[in-house]
């Protein structure tokens, strides 16, 4: 559960700082509270992109269609990207598990069951575990080596 945990928070202040990137380069006001806003959001499935779909949506209307149709990309791919990244890297680091099996407990997870599933994604984890412990061959105690008695001279 800690890594868990830790992956929600961590992905949630990554994307906090790649959305406050992407809108001071595209000249969006504010990009450092609109980035804190993000971060916070980001906990939610929907986070970041509350914050960064409509700020190009905004840039767009303005005339501004360069710096708006880079932000909805960069959104896409960098901040909605690090989400598919970050996240089960934070959790398998955090879980001591293989990263490729992490990620596809918290993805097949989260699509099956939104939220609720990133935790029980983690079940793939305690299974791994189970199994490479059932697998494993039984460790014996170690043996206390042979001593002398003392002799009665």
């Amino acid at each position: 559960m800690r890594g868990v945990v830790y992956g929600i928070l961590g992905t949630a202040i990554v994307q906090g700082i790649l959305t406050a990137m992407g809108l001071w380069i595209a000249g969006v006001p504010r990009p450092v509270l609109l980035g804190a806003v993000a971060g916070f959001l980001a906990v939610l499935p929907v986070g970041a992109p509350l914050v960064w779909i409509p700020a190009s949506i905004w840039l767009l209307a303005s005339g501004n269609i360069v710096h708006g149709i880079f932000l909805a990309i960069y959104g896409v791919v960098a901040v909605s990207g690090a989400d598919q990244v970050i996240r089960p890297w934070f959790i398998s680091r955090g879980a001591q598990l293989p990263f490729l099996l992490t990620v596809l407990g918290v993805l097949g997870g989260a699509l099956a069951f939104g939220l609720l599933g990133i935790f029980l994604g983690r079940s793939a984890g305690i299974g791994f575990t189970l199994v490479n412990e059932w697998r494993a061959p039984p460790t014996r105690p170690r043996r206390r080596p042979i001593t002398e008695k003392p002799t009665g001279h």
